[in-house]
């Protein structure tokens, strides 16, 4: 058993532990165990808010590790669509991969802009011109389903003929 120390507080010591100058020592003790009891809750509300901080990081990182793999899918389904519709060849599709791999967002707007291939050799098989593809009325374009692609591929044609029809240019939707 180990003999006690005898330690003399002073008055400011006393007051900081909450006690008045005439304390007696098992009120010093208790004040001092009390003191201590806080500062271990300290320590293991610390060691809470860094496994706490932890954990939080974690699933940030694999919330964003999710988000790409999701626009990764969403860019591969793009241009899987953009390869089928005959916009960009497999090489191209490889090489948009690596330039937008995670960026659908700007990617989309890219392949907007690209017409499907069309060989030459169907164009020689098949010589219709553009007038004689798209001859007619409006409507009779309209019957045969090529508005779209009159609107589309010769804006200038479309206009020229729904101004025709309704008198007036079409409105920018």
């Amino acid at each position: 058993m180990s003999k006690p120390i005898e330690v003399a507080l002073t008055a400011d010591t006393l007051k900081v532990l909450g006690l008045q100058p005439t304390a007696s020592a098992g009120e010093a003790a208790s004040a001092l165990s009390a003191l201590v009891d806080k500062a271990k809750k300290l320590n293991e509300y610390e060691a809470r808010i860094k496994e706490y901080e932890s954990e939080k990081t974690a699933r940030e990182q694999a919330q964003a590790q999710a988000d790409i793999a999701a626009k990764k899918q969403q860019v591969t389904a793009m241009l899987d669509a953009a390869v089928t519709a005959k916009q960009i060849t497999v090489e191209a599709k490889a090489q948009l991969e690596k330039t937008h791999g995670d960026k659908p967002d700007e990617l989309k707007p890219l392949l907007d802009t690209m017409k499907p291939y069309s060989p030459i050799t169907a164009q020689l098989d098949n010589p219709k011109s553009t007038e004689d593809k798209f001859a007619g009325t409006y409507s009779e374009l309209d019957k045969k389903g090529l508005v779209a692609e009159l609107k589309r591929d010769h804006p200038d044609l479309y206009r020229q003929k729904f101004k025709e029809k309704f008198g007036s240019e079409p409105t920018k939707a």
